[in-house]
């Protein structure tokens, strides 16, 4: 908002030669408009004479139009241009840039636009994410391998005559290209081609085993695993899940026998402690009879001593 104000400001200061006016809308925007009588008038950026003049340098020459006369209320188009003398740098001084941007993934690996003088710049760059190649996918592609002469050749793509790679080459030499190794027996003559289909038919292919084969090592399974990887990890949590309900069965049959202990000592007879009670018992009642014969025995003395 500061540098908003300071700008507004600049261009006030100058209003006296420029006839133009700047101000902050309620959205905070700035609002440029020319002097009363002068409305249909080209507001210019950065000429001598102009909104902001740069001095000392080249002038960016922008300029931005809408011209409306009486009370004319239809709809007019507000350009921004610059001439053939300026260039992308001249935007940067009002904040603007001019780019072209390709969102999302393309086939082409590297595209490149220009367009003006040679001495005209140009900045790209380019997201890049690693992912595994399956080599399968040049079944779907004719490549042509034409020989330039007798020690060079070139690769093509058939379908849309982009040359590949422009490679030298000599006798024996093997031509590699993604997961394709040829090797031509003989010496090739200038304008020999040899090309390389994806056999679509079929014969003699021995593309189905392959990925067969790749199934091995084929994340298939929604956890990023392989069917190896999954069967193991599935033995592990089955025989984790066995041992843990080993361990729970022991924990319960250890509170089961203390709850039977705990309601027997409560409610149910202990037969160790009933035999022990007989025993006293019974010892109780032989004292009690040899005490009733010893009386007996001495009442009779007493008797015959009279």
């Amino acid at each position: 908002m500061a540098d908003l104000s300071v700008l507004v400001n600049s261009i006030n200061a100058s209003a006296s030669t420029t006839g133009v006016f700047a101000g902050i809308d309620s959205n905070q925007q700035l609002i440029l408009r020319n002097k009363n009588g002068s409305e249909s008038n080209t507001i210019t950026f950065g000429a001598s004479n102009g909104v902001l003049s740069k001095t000392g340098g080249v002038p960016a020459q922008i300029k931005i139009t809408a011209n409306r006369v009486g009370s004319d209320l239809s709809d007019k188009t507000v350009s921004l241009t610059r001439n053939a003398t300026s260039t992308s740098a001249d935007l940067g001084i009002l904040g603007f840039r001019e780019t072209l941007s390709l969102n999302g993934v393309l086939d082409e690996d590297l595209i490149v636009f220009t367009q003006g003088a040679t001495n005209e710049g140009l900045d790209y760059y380019a997201d890049y994410k690693e992912s595994t190649v399956n080599n399968l996918h040049q079944r779907d592609d004719i490549t042509d391998v034409k020989f330039k002469s007798t020690t060079s050749y070139e690769l093509v793509d058939r379908a849309t005559g982009t040359i590949l790679s422009t490679r030298n080459w000599s006798y024996g030499q093997p031509i590699n290209y993604g997961a394709i190794s040829l090797t031509i027996e003989g010496q090739p003559n200038s304008e020999d081609v040899f090309s390389i289909d994806g056999n679509q038919a079929g014969l003699a292919s021995n593309e189905n085993a392959l990925r067969i084969a790749d199934i091995e090592e084929s994340r298939v399974f929604g956890t990023g695993q392989t069917a190896k990887e999954s069967y193991l990890s599935i033995l592990t949590e089955a025989g984790n899940t066995s041992r843990r309900s080993s361990v729970s069965q022991e924990a319960l049959d250890v509170v089961y026998q203390q709850v039977v202990e705990a309601k027997d000592a409560k409610a149910g007879v202990n037969l160790d402690e009933e035999a022990a009670s007989l025993l006293r018992f019974q010892q109780a009642y032989q004292a009690s009879a040899r005490v009733m014969q010893m009386a007996g025995q001495l009442f009779d003395s007493l008797l015959r001593i009279q």
